[in-house]
């Protein structure tokens, strides 16, 4: 049986540490199941090398959200935490997982 692809979409600027905490919960919650494979977002951020001054900022905004929404390609679901609706971002990625047909998970 493979697992199935999810990426966590939600809020992250502006909020404190990036909303880390929520994602991270989410993944654990996710793959705890052992039905899913997970790509976290902030995860891949942390990672990136990157401060989260330089996250933030509209440079690299850009450099994130490409590199996210061709992660989210790659998935076959999405899981939206709370208030993803207040996140440009989030509705970015929501708007192009329900163009692609995607099952959208929410928390």
């Amino acid at each position: 049986m493979s697992l199935i692809k999810v990426y966590i979409a939600g809020p992250m600027r502006g909020i404190k540490d990036l909303n880390r905490s929520a994602f991270n919960k989410a993944e654990k919650r996710l793959t705890g199941t052992g039905l899913y494979e997970i790509f976290n977002p902030a995860k891949v951020d942390e990672e990136s090398g990157m401060t989260d001054e330089e996250l933030e900022s509209k440079d690299g905004l850009r450099i994130v959200m490409r590199r996210d929404l061709e992660d989210l390609m790659q998935c076959h679901a999405i899981y939206m935490l709370h208030n993803w609706e207040k996140s440009e971002g989030a509705r970015v990625e929501h708007s192009l997982a329900s163009m692609l047909s995607m099952t959208i998970f929410y928390q």
